[in-house]
């Protein structure tokens, strides 16, 4: 889904900071695909996502039969930079 479906294309077409991007191997949340990504703020968080769950080609690509029932729920953790940080 990231690679061959287009995902990254999509994240990097919308102006996502794409840390990694990686499928759950092992865990009580599987299935599930794990994202990285960076913002400057909470709106600007919410205004990314929002754009790419709305993205036509994002709403095709969940459709395929290859990519039904990849995920099973959204987790969100959001982090901080600390004062050592480069971000």
């Amino acid at each position: 889904m990231f690679n061959e479906g287009g995902e990254i294309k999509l994240f990097n077409s919308l102006n996502f900071n794409t840390v990694f991007s990686a499928e759950v191997i092992s865990g009580s949340t599987m299935p599930n695909l794990m994202y990285l990504t960076t913002f400057a703020d909470m709106p600007a968080h919410d205004t990314h996502w929002g754009a790419f769950r709305a993205h036509p080609d994002r709403k095709a690509l969940s459709a395929l039969p290859e990519y039904k029932n990849t995920v099973s729920n959204s987790v969100k953790i959001l982090l901080h930079p600390t004062d050592y940080s480069d971000f």
